[in-house]
């Protein structure tokens, strides 16, 4: 018993030496003032909203539905007030209003995610110019009526959102 006293001891006076050794260290370590971070922090660039954009303009809306893995491009007409995404009109003439916060920055485009959608739109131009025939690919469904008494089926580019056949 004798024996194991000298070793019990030396045992304890090495892990008191250690602790005292482990207070200065952490005394030198708290030099940092409270609420820095001792490392590199990422930046993040924060746009602001192109605010000259105002008015309606054609855009290319990019949907992607992540959970039926369907994804699908067009050509619509939107609405923007201020920067700020107001509205997107579809071709089968409904509106999708209310977004929150989503706007164009000085490139015209933006990307957002609502009710488990990805959206990518990016302005084309002013509504004006796109029904000028300057900008192929981008065409509404007729607004005239036939004979039938049902929505004209035809596509034009025109201002009047008119076919050359209901102009006449």
């Amino acid at each position: 018993m004798k024996t194991k006293l000298p070793y019990y001891l030396f045992c304890i006076l090495i892990l008191v030496s250690c602790q005292d050794k482990e207070l200065l260290l952490n005394e030198e370590t708290e030099t940092i003032p409270a609420g820095l971070m001792a490392t590199p922090s990422k930046v993040v660039v924060i746009n602001e909203p192109d605010t000259s954009l105002n008015g309606d303009y054609c855009a290319t809306v990019s949907i992607n539905d992540p959970e039926a893995k369907n994804a699908s491009k067009h050509n619509l007409t939107i609405k923007v007030e201020k920067g700020y995404l107001k509205e997107i009109r579809n071709e089968d003439h409904t509106v999708i209003q209310d977004f929150q916060g989503v706007f164009f920055n000085d490139d015209r485009f933006t990307e957002f995610q609502t009710n488990g959608l990805e959206y990518r739109i990016s302005i084309l131009a002013t509504l004006e110019e796109c029904y000028s025939g300057e900008l192929k690919g981008f065409s509404v469904r007729c607004n005239g009526i036939t004979q039938k008494g049902k929505q004209c089926k035809n596509r034009t580019l025109h201002a009047s959102k008119l076919c050359v056949h209901h102009r006449e």
